[in-house]
């Protein structure tokens, strides 16, 4: 399994997302064809109610999930797994996945809470209240400076091997 993961692991997750989304937008798509909505109907105009009898997207959201229990589930038993084989190394990644921890934190506290035209329909159609939107730009936040860390590394990495 290893050895077949290590070839053709990307590939196979790859396939795995495009497989998902287009069953994703399959199921979105022809629900709300069903259901009479056309491209240019707009979500936001709809009553709390109206949204709530759409079952459209849950297909997406029930994969999303299970996606994201699977790979919760297999990377605590893998960090438990390397904990007992590299006890060193593992003090690495705690100390990095408590620095993620720390700037969530401070990014949650200093988070906005954004009010007033589209923004107040929004909070009362989902029921969003301050904590819920400072939580969700704090995941934001975070997300893009993990992915502005990565894309800094991938090109770091890069240019030292080409001079290597």
């Amino acid at each position: 399994m290893y050895n077949f993961l290590t070839k053709h692991g990307t590939l196979a997750a790859f396939l795995l997302g495009i497989v998902i989304i287009v069953a994703f937008l399959g199921s979105a798509i022809s629900g709300l064809g069903s259901a009479g909505y056309d491209s240019g109907t707009n979500l936001m105009e709809m009553g709390r109610d109206k949204i709530q009898e759409m079952n459209f997207f849950n297909l997406g959201l029930q994969l999303t999930i299970f996606l994201l229990i699977a790979a919760v589930a297999i990377t605590l038993v893998f960090m438990v797994v390397d904990v007992f084989k590299f006890p060193k190394q593992t003090v690495k990644g705690i100390i990095g996945f408590v620095v993620l921890i720390v700037i969530f934190m401070i990014l949650k506290s200093t988070a906005t809470f954004e009010t007033g035209g589209k923004w107040d329909k929004l909070y009362n159609t989902f029921a969003i209240t301050e904590g819920v939107s400072s939580f969700i730009s704090a995941g934001i936040w975070t997300t893009l400076i993990l992915m502005g860390g990565a894309t800094l590394l991938v090109i770091g990495a890069e240019i030292r091997n080409f001079f290597k």
